[in-house]
């Protein structure tokens, strides 16, 4: 039987934890020893080797074996899980034992490591902590995290209003809030609120003072405050990151109906307008190029953004002398750069495979008619790409690709929290080694 000890490098100080590790193992007896070394997205490890190998003249009679993994580029826990369930499926056998090390590195992806070796290796894995040489079962380990896991599942599943639940009694105030936010990110109802301080402080505070977040990330938040106020930028970040979330979770019928959304305000963005909730359109601030508002009355839907722009087209057309076309487009050397800009911009609308897609959506309306589609339904239709890539064009022309995920940097903070408040109540007189 071999015995596999995974530990998440963050520095040099996790060799005092790991020797520590290596000799409880071997005081019970286990000979043949592999140590797995996650690095995830560190700098490389220095001197690595010639540590380990004094180690390994500690127990000259036990087989150790030392492998470093690399976890490149993880952004998000579900990254962090991909690359996590292509190791472990490559490196664990059958018989088996895993020994995870409870340690302070990188706790979002810890807690995730633990969550994973509970559901898929639950049997075959050890918890040890370098606290008191104390070992136990991963069972007795989940058993008094059971509510840190229950939590777990719940906030990754976007189920928030179930996951206040387990904290309702707790009054801790940033947890229940980054729950209500993330509530509120899947109602649509995201508003500035005069009562207390904004949750996307409460957000920002959270991810830095648990050393959960770059600075990138952080003005990153501040520019999603922007959706409260109904901000262009940052209401078409928030429609693109719920979009992603409902096509993870294959929720589709709800995707394609904000999938329309988001393309209907991405269009209004590029064409330089904006609305006001009364029906009321203007210019957009800093809009490079804007299109002129046709004469008879917009309203704020996509077939009228689309009719004004096809209008403007047909007028290029027949004005200048061009042909525009999917298939062909002639004469466009002609066009200034602004139009240029919104030829290019109808051409990404009017693709074949998107307005097909786009058409889904009235299905949805009328009764749910696509309830059945799956995704590969859906790329299949888009012609052989996901939905969301289809737009990436229009996003990348626009600058409007977002940077993070804000679902990704809620559940971040919230985990963080409901780590701290399910501590470690851990029976001293468990042994299992």
């Amino acid at each position: 039987m071999r015995h596999l000890l995974l530990n998440l490098w963050k520095n040099e100080n996790d060799f005092t934890q790991i020797e520590e590790s290596i000799r409880l193992i071997t005081q019970a007896g286990h000979k043949d020893i592999h140590m797995y070394i996650l690095n995830i997205g560190c700098e490389e490890i220095s001197d690595i080797d010639s540590s380990f190998s004094e180690i390994i003249k500690s127990q000259p009679t036990v087989h150790i074996t030392i492998i470093r993994k690399n976890i490149a580029e993880v952004t998000s826990i579900e990254d962090f899980i991909n690359n996590l369930t292509a190791i472990l499926s490559e490196i664990v056998l059958e018989q088996d034992r895993i020994y995870l090390l409870h340690n302070q590195n990188h706790p979002r992806y810890y807690h995730a490591l633990v969550h994973y070796c509970s559901q898929v290796f639950q049997s075959q894995t050890t918890f040890l902590s370098n606290q008191k040489k104390l070992s136990l079962s991963i069972e007795a380990y989940v058993s008094d995290r059971d509510e840190y896991h229950k939590m777990y599942d719940l906030v990754m599943s976007g189920n928030y209003r179930a996951a206040k639940i387990l904290v309702n009694n707790q009054q801790n105030y940033a947890l229940n809030t980054l729950l209500d936010l993330g509530n509120s990110l899947l109602t649509l109802q995201i508003h500035n609120t005069t009562r207390g301080e904004n949750p996307f402080d409460v957000l920002a505070s959270v991810l830095e003072d648990e050393k959960l977040c770059d600075k990138e990330e952080q003005l990153f938040l501040e520019i999603l405050k922007g959706v409260q106020q109904g901000e262009q930028e940052a209401f078409i970040y928030y429609l693109y990151e719920y979009a992603s979330f409902l096509y993870k979770e294959e929720d589709l019928v709800d995707f394609i109906v904000l999938y329309y959304r988001l393309v209907e305000e991405l269009l209004l963005y590029a064409l330089g307008w904006n609305a006001d909730d009364r029906n009321r359109f203007f210019i957009r601030k800093n809009a490079a190029f804007s299109l002129p508002f046709p004469r008879w009355q917009l309203t704020k839907h996509f077939h009228r953004y689309l009719k004004a722009l096809s209008q403007y087209v047909r007028g290029l057309e027949t004005n200048i002398g061009v042909k525009i076309r999917r298939d062909k487009c002639v004469g466009l050397e002609k066009l200034t750069k602004q139009e240029k800009y919104f030829v290019e911009i109808y051409l990404l609308l009017k693709d074949k495979k998107l307005e097909e897609f786009l058409d889904l959506r009235h299905e949805g309306i009328s009764g749910h008619g696509f309830a059945d589609f799956s995704k590969e339904d859906f790329i299949k239709t888009c012609g052989g790409i996901p939905p969301l890539e289809k737009i990436d064009t229009i996003l990348e022309k626009m600058n409007l690709v977002p940077p993070y995920s804000i679902f990704e940097l809620v559940n971040r903070g919230i985990l963080a929290l409901a780590g701290k408040e399910n501590t470690l109540k851990i029976n001293l007189n468990k042994e299992l080694l």
